[in-house]
């Protein structure tokens, strides 16, 4: 998503501020959607489509309002989704590998693997009760695989790893 607000931006630059129909309306999408699952893609969209916005339409995601009814903003440094914050290793493995999860507090996280051609080989949901999760995979090939770590409707890391026997 960013490379699509990084794309408009720039096109709005060199064209001294215009953008297509098609291109206004991807924006509005945009930024319609949740900074904390989008990050800063999004703000960048609600930034560029208010020059196009006669309405002065507000772009606001529920996931955007806490209990009391108050705004919540996307904060980068804090954001669980920096990498920074997860770990997968060893890599490579033998098939039983573990998720290390910063600053955790008790969660279930869900830990997805994928072959090379995208398709889902392995799911588990793991109750992270400490910072360490673990996955066996042993049953698996020798081989590359691709992971995805969620945290309810939350994606917080992605990566690859080396099963070898």
């Amino acid at each position: 998503m960013i490379k699509t607000t990084n794309h408009f931006f720039i096109q709005h630059q060199l064209t001294n501020g215009g953008l297509l129909l098609q291109d206004i309306t991807t924006l509005q999408n945009i930024a319609a959607e949740c900074p904390f699952v989008y990050g800063k893609a999004v703000y960048v969209a609600r930034t560029l489509v208010m020059k196009y916005d006669s309405a002065g339409t507000e772009y606001i995601n529920q996931r955007e309002i806490d209990n009391n009814n108050q705004r919540l903003y996307y904060e980068e440094e804090k954001d669980i989704i920096i990498g920074d914050d997860v770990m997968v290793y060893p890599n490579p493995n033998n098939g039983k590998m573990y998720i290390a999860l910063k600053n955790t507090t008790e969660s279930i996280i869900t830990f997805v693997l994928y072959d090379v051609t995208g398709r889902e080989i392995k799911a588990k949901n793991i109750l992270m009760q400490s910072e360490i999760g673990e996955v066996d995979a042993s049953e698996l090939s020798n081989g590359l695989y691709f992971y995805s770590i969620k945290n309810g409707d939350y994606q917080i890391a992605t990566g690859k790893i080396i099963i070898v026997k």
